[in-house]
């Protein structure tokens, strides 16, 4: 204790034990000429006695609670703070109270950024100050503002608090906003079922941005429908569409949605067709887009063509794997590319060919009528159509050789008659399978046939040759009979070696008895 008079009156200070010494140090430094520092720690700090007549005045140094009270009193909440924040002594309460203060004077200043960040800092991590001051943004409109800084963990809170942030941001058109948070929030901390049922029933009304579908895909993928997710995508037509299908194997997820994959890369997709096939049948992809409703005709007319460029990527693929659109295929090779149509005739054995005829004669295409007609045995028709039409002797003749038929002869002779063109041409050609004689006698006469003498010296030329070719040949097959008579011949008058035979020697027969 220590005392001394002031006065009239006594004033007393009590020392806690532990400061005796912290005292005598703190005075010895004094008369050495330094500044009299703290002494004591806080919680001991000393206590002072006024004394007087008439009463009793208690003092003590200010201690951090103190000092705190008095800043936030006078609205110096960035001191509070830093003393708060120096791991001074002071009450939960008191933190809580400086904290709230602030909060709120930023609030009532509009300074809402700046109440958020301080948010993190000032509510201790208790979930329940957390869902209240989330309330009070959600009341002045500004959780925009706060959702960046929301825990997610320790503190977590409830799983409505979160659920009524993301739709607020539904509800507000914050769509953006949305997705942003849906992508950085654990899935685990909302309602999946219940924020995935709201977004659709925002959907239906007709507020369906890309954002708000992009987001509902990021639901549907935390839910594990990936398959729901690729349908929204190809909405929004996302370049990275075929590369999420290869990724996650949802090659039956496309199966009905092959416009809209068509619509984003054609040549893709028709590559992503072919290749699994299997997966991927014909019957389910040809329906799409033989009849595409609510297209204006060009767009009806590019959708044909993605058709016919899928069946003639399939074709040569797989022959047989589309054969049930191959009718279908004749056709779009008439339109679209006619050049192919005659090898897609010559592979393909499931089209009617009555069909086909049509098809071919409906678009003008005499040469596949040609080859359609040889199929059907009506050669003479189909030859017709050459001489007539085409104008081609040199194919005349080329498909009268490969029908293999001298009636088809008699008739090339019968309609180049007509012409002394044609009959030039056969006479350079008939001889190896007409007698040249036949067609010299029917020419017309009078008729000037071009170069006449020199075809008929060719005619004999190659007939001279014909026929030294046949006796040749006939003398060869002579000298071979003789030689293989004599090899005859030769081996039949040869011993044979005689072999033993064994010989059994005969049954005795059984005798009968006579009743």
């Amino acid at each position: 204790h220590a005392g001394c008079g002031l006065a009239g009156h006594s004033l007393a200070c009590w020392y806690p034990p532990s400061a005796i010494q912290k005292t005598l140090n703190a005075n010895l430094e004094a008369v050495k000429g330094d500044p009299l520092p703290q002494w004591w720690v806080e919680g001991e700090e000393p206590m002072y006695y006024v004394v007087s007549p008439h009463s009793v005045v208690v003092a003590r140094h200010c201690n951090a609670g103190d000092r705190v009270t008095w800043l936030v009193q006078h609205g110096h909440f960035e001191e509070a703070l830093e003393i708060i924040d120096f791991g001074k002594d002071v009450p939960s309460e008191l933190v809580e109270e400086a904290g709230r203060r602030y909060l709120g004077s930023l609030l009532e200043a509009e300074q809402y950024t700046e109440a958020a960040a301080l948010c993190p800092r000032l509510l201790l991590g208790r979930a329940d100050l957390w869902e209240k001051w989330v309330l009070q943004f959600a009341e002045l409109k500004q959780l925009p503002a706060l959702v960046p800084f929301i825990p997610v963990a320790e503190p977590q809170l409830r799983s409505m608090v979160y659920n009524s942030v993301l739709k607020m941001f539904l509800q507000s058109d914050s769509h953006r906003r949305l997705l942003e948070t849906v992508q950085r929030w654990p899935s685990h901390v909302y309602d999946l079922l219940d924020l995935i049922d709201a977004v659709k029933g925002h959907e239906a009304t007709g507020h369906a941005s890309p954002e708000l579908l992009e987001a509902l895909a990021e639901l549907y993928i935390l839910q594990g429908r990936r398959d729901l997710a690729l349908g929204i995508y190809l909405r929004l037509q996302r370049p990275g569409v075929f590369d999420y299908i290869s990724a996650h194997q949802l090659f039956h997820a496309v199966a009905d949605k092959v416009l809209l994959l068509m619509q984003l890369d054609a040549p893709r997709t028709v590559a992503l067709l072919v290749e699994h096939h299997s997966e991927l049948p014909p019957e389910q992809i040809v329906p799409q887009l033989q009849e595409p409703a609510g297209l204006e005709e060009r767009g009806a007319q590019e959708v044909q063509l993605w058709l016919h460029r899928y069946l003639h990527a399939l074709f040569q693929k797989d022959v047989n794997a589309g054969g049930a659109y191959h009718v279908l295929q004749v056709d779009l090779y008439a339109r679209y590319d006619p050049e192919q149509l005659q090898v897609f005739l010559s592979n393909s054995n499931h089209y009617p060919l009555e069909q086909a005829l049509e098809i071919c004669e409906k678009h003008g295409l005499v040469g596949e009528m040609v080859f359609i007609l040889g199929r059907m045995g009506n050669a003479k028709k189909a030859l017709r159509l050459i001489i007539e039409q085409l104008r081609d002797t040199g194919r005349a003749i080329d498909f009268v050789k490969s029908q293999q038929d001298p009636e088809l002869w008699e008739e090339l002779v019968t309609l180049s008659l007509g012409s002394p063109s044609l009959i030039a041409m056969l006479l350079e050609q008939i001889g190896g399978y007409v007698d040249p004689l036949k067609l010299l006698r029917r020419i017309p006469q009078g008729m000037n046939i071009p170069h006449l003498r020199d075809r008929l010296t060719k005619i004999i030329t190659d007939y001279r040759t014909q026929a030294g070719l046949i006796e040749g040949c006939n003398r060869i097959i002579k000298s071979d009979r003789a030689a293989l008579a004599g090899r005859l011949y030769s081996q039949a008058r040869r011993a044979v070696p005689a072999q033993s035979i064994a010989v059994q020697p005969p049954r005795k027969p059984r005798s009968k008895s006579f009743l």
